[in-house]
């Protein structure tokens, strides 16, 4: 969208505000395009459609809220070209063999010009052969440069954190290896999910060495020192009103500290 701004292209840009993206978005707004956040389709729509109208080339993309509904409302507006991206078309095409999926019906599929699809290979050509696209191709993940850039050679990143994790994985010591497990993102999320902590004092409570959220949230581990201890940690839990179930990690040859 940059490079389009760059080349004097005006794009506007609709988005569900849905709780899940808005823990994790960037920004509220940017020069490059017009960032429309929403609530409700409904109370968008008469814009959108007259947006719509006066673009050139309008993309549907998927795992958009009410998707399906959507494309119906814009299809007769589209005068230029109507593109689908579809970022999981594996999914969406398993699950259209099916029954449907709520940002696209298998007859919408012929409504568009280009079916762009984060994945290529063989399923570009069960895409027009089979689901009776007009055009499939690929338009796969990508960095920016302008964001991202290439480290130099040999810059090996050594946070403290990660450190003290490696350390107690040497010394084969679990109760180590629970302490040491840090999470940045829990200050961010704690405080708008309480429940991530009340979680993870569940979990110590029970017995666990350590507990921690995973990745953004909202799910949390504990450790134990074996399975049958994860299985006592487990019931304790489930008796304190929470799911909880007792997991192996990986381990073999695949898995070494150096």
């Amino acid at each position: 969208m940059r490079a389009l701004h760059r080349r004097g292209h005006r794009v506007i840009f609709y988005e569900k505000d849905v709780p899940y993206y808005e823990l994790r978005r960037d920004f509220q707004d940017c020069y490059y395009c017009d960032l429309i956040l929403y609530r409700d389709w409904d109370e968008i729509r008469a814009r959108a459609i007259n947006d719509v109208r006066d673009a050139d080339a309008v993309i549907n993309a998927s795992y958009c809220p009410d998707g399906a509904r959507i494309i119906d409302e814009v299809a007769n507006a589209v005068s230029g070209l109507h593109v689908f991206y579809d970022l999981d078309t594996p999914i969406t095409l398993a699950n259209l063999a099916v029954g449907s999926v709520e940002y696209l019906r298998r007859d919408q599929i012929l409504y568009f010009d280009l079916y762009l699809s984060f994945t290529g290979g063989k399923i570009l050509q069960e895409l027009e052969q089979h689901w009776g696209a007009h055009c499939a191709r690929p338009l796969y993940g990508c960095v920016d440069p302008e964001v991202y850039g290439r480290v130099p050679a040999g810059w090996c990143a050594q946070p403290t954190g990660t450190a003290h994790v490696v350390d107690a994985l040497r010394m084969r010591s679990a109760a180590r290896v629970a302490s040491a497990l840090t999470n940045t993102l829990e200050g961010i999320v704690e405080p708008i999910l309480p429940v991530v902590g009340r979680i993870k004092a569940a979990l110590l409570a029970a017995g666990a060495l350590g507990a921690l959220m995973s990745g953004s949230g909202p799910t949390v581990f504990g450790m134990a020192r074996s399975l049958d201890h994860a299985r006592q940690i487990r019931r304790r839990v489930n008796r304190a009103g929470w799911a909880c179930w007792a997991v192996r990690t990986h381990g073999g040859p695949a898995i070494r500290v150096l």
